[in-house]
């Protein structure tokens, strides 16, 4: 899918194995500012991969990867207007959600008062259980580590969100709740989110655009839309039979 504006984040030509394993396979694509983006596949596609790729947690065998134009693995420009969680690997385990929340202000030049406006900002999807109660993250349990982690994403207002998964571990209600997060989070606000999940459903409800990755491929980039949509659940209908 092309578009004539000038892409945010650009996909070129990356290619990463382990071993014998494509994970990535020769994928280019480009992103654009005010798009929520899906990526979906079943297990071992690449998806996480790919994300790790954009975040230069991981080096590509071959390719590039550029963030406003400027390679992610030669700058660290990009990390300025990146907000990412993907697991409890992101947290600082040994501090408790106010202070890791404070510390992920304080390293983005917010000042006090804007912090505790931001955390008030997220008071209905903590539901009282993550703020104030003296709790190690390593403590809390697995939700509430990952409510802790999306926060931390979308706390100093990137122009650039990668979320691996967002709807694990989280309760229905929550789950209702950060739907809306993050649609309220591109509505107001020019910025690219990149999501990858399982959950087709939520994929529908939030993104504007959908991605299937097969086996470290592109299958299908699509709008979503009616049409969009009826081809990616026919793709996943066809895969069970």
């Amino acid at each position: 899918m092309e578009s004539k504006k000038q892409p945010i984040l650009e996909i070129k030509n990356c290619i990463k194995k382990f071993k014998n394993v494509i994970a990535v396979n020769n994928i280019s694509l480009n992103f654009y500012n005010s798009e929520i983006v899906g990526i979906v596949g079943n297990n071992g596609a690449g998806k996480t991969t790919l994300l790790r790729l954009i975040l230069d947690l991981l080096k590509p065998d071959s390719g590039i990867i550029l963030s406003k134009s400027k390679n992610v693995y030669q700058s660290d420009h990009w990390k300025k207007y990146t907000g990412a969680f993907f697991d409890e690997h992101f947290l600082i385990d040994f501090l408790t959600s106010s202070e890791f929340l404070n510390l992920t202000g304080q390293l983005r030049g917010m000042s006090d008062v804007e912090i505790r406006n931001k955390i008030c900002d997220f008071e209905t999807f903590m539901n009282n259980e993550i703020i104030n109660n003296n709790k190690l993250i390593r403590n809390l349990s697995s939700g509430n580590k990952q409510k802790v982690g999306i926060i931390s994403s979308l706390f100093f207002n990137p122009e650039v969100v990668l979320l691996d998964e967002p709807f694990n571990f989280i309760d229905p209600s929550s789950q209702l709740i950060l739907l809306k997060i993050l649609k309220n989070y591109i509505e107001n606000r020019e910025a690219l989110m990149i999501v990858s999940s399982h959950n087709l459903q939520y994929i529908k409800e939030l993104c504007t655009r959908i991605i299937i990755i097969e086996k470290g491929l592109v299958k299908y980039d699509l709008i979503n839309n009616q049409d969009g949509f009826f081809i990616i659940k026919d793709y996943f209908l066809r895969k069970t039979t």
